[in-house]
């Protein structure tokens, strides 16, 4: 089906686009090998100087919460995206689109300019460059799904302009300015959480809720990085933070290494906020230590540990915050949450055909711990 869509495509754009040859470049159909690097590819279409390369990514998740005793089965993700290379790659738009039962919601919506050699500005929504582990494709994650440190620090997809430049010696810098909205409930919204405050999902297109008043936050990271290491210190400022809702700054340090299939990561973060007496603190700690281990052409093993702290201070001025609501009956009452998850992953075909079964040991300070085991299908191109 998605081939007769591409074909159909270059139909048309073929009958508009005179004197100009339009190629269907279709994903090699090669199944002789089952292996980690054997994606499928996409299709794309070629004309002149442009290309539009388009993408599909599905996922059907189990879960089983042991210590509730809840089983659940769910389409997880039903992802289309389109991608061009326009004049000679001085252009790129990417969008992208999740569709499933479950959500309608935009993804990405994102112009890139090349502005010198090797410089990018963007504009649109996209994830924002907060360190390099948040950066890194989700179909790529070895887990079934982001560790716990993800809602607090990863700062999500935003509205925004930045620029991406290269220093030279494989060090680069990537910055600009956002609106402060973290768009998405899954990621960059829970210090509202803790609050008890409502979080808005300003990027769905079901139930739309228009942006608040922007609160101008600007992202910055610097980072030495190439195909086999790297290291990155980021930042994120809001000027604007309004109390209850969003952090003031937001610090991160993270780094991976490759070595000969075997990959390690860690990452340390730290959050300062507001207080009710207009006052600033340390609110949040986090930690992320992980790895992968390939077995063959066609497993991987991954073992991680993440773990927030909520600092003291953080949850009096929470307590204050909510007044006779007993700070018991909502999150906030967490003072840590420590996560340590295994997975085993099976190629198929690459990323594009995978299956992932983890468990975790979930643990906090309030509810004691709690065990979760998952299996995800991935499916794309």
């Amino acid at each position: 089906m998605p081939c007769r869509v591409v074909l159909a495509a270059a139909f048309l754009l073929s009958s508009s686009v005179s004197a100009q040859e339009v190629i269907v470049e279709l994903p090699p159909n090669d199944a002789s090998e089952a292996r980690r690097d054997a994606d499928f590819g996409s299709p794309t279409l070629v004309w002149g100087e442009h290309r539009l390369e388009f993408g599909l990514q599905l996922r059907f998740r189990w879960t089983e919460n042991v210590s509730e005793g809840t089983r659940a089965f769910e389409m997880r993700r039903g992802r289309f995206s389109m991608e061009g290379s326009f004049a000679e790659d001085r252009f790129r738009l990417r969008f992208a689109v999740e569709m499933h039962p479950r959500s309608l919601e935009i993804i990405d919506a994102l112009a890139t300019l090349r502005v010198g050699r090797e410089r990018w500005l963007n504009a649109g929504v996209a994830k924002v460059p907060f360190t390099l582990h948040w950066w890194r494709s989700s179909r790529e994650n070895p887990f079934v799904d982001w560790p716990i440190t993800t809602p607090y620090f990863g700062g999500g997809r935003q509205l925004g302009i930045w620029l991406q430049w290269p220093l030279g010696g494989d060090f680069h810098l990537d910055g600009g300015l956002f609106t402060g909205h973290a768009l998405r409930t899954g990621s960059g919204q829970e210090f509202a959480r803790i609050y008890g405050e409502r979080v808005p999902h300003y990027a769905s297109l079901r139930n739309y809720t228009p942006l608040d008043a922007p609160h101008p936050e600007a992202i910055a990271r610097f980072h030495w990085s190439n195909e086999e290491q790297g290291v990155a210190v980021s930042a994120a400022y809001d000027f604007r933070a309004v109390y209850a809702h969003e952090s003031t700054l937001r610090l991160a340090i993270d780094a991976f290494c490759r070595l000969q299939g075997l990959e390690l990561w860690s990452a340390a973060f730290l959050s300062l906020g507001e207080r009710q007496d207009g006052s600033q603190g340390v609110a949040i700690g986090g930690l992320l230590i992980g790895g992968r281990i390939p077995l063959g052409g066609m497993l991987d093993i991954a073992l991680r540990y993440a773990a927030v702290i909520r600092s003291e201070a953080l949850l009096v001025d929470v307590e204050a915050h909510l007044g006779d609501q007993p700070i018991f009956e909502v999150e906030a009452a967490v003072r840590a949450l420590h996560e340590v998850t295994a997975s085993l992953s099976v190629y198929a075909f690459g990323h594009d055909a995978k299956l992932i079964l983890d468990a975790s040991l979930l643990r906090n300070s309030r509810d004691g711990s709690g065990g979760r085991l998952r299996a995800q299908l991935q499916l794309g191109f």
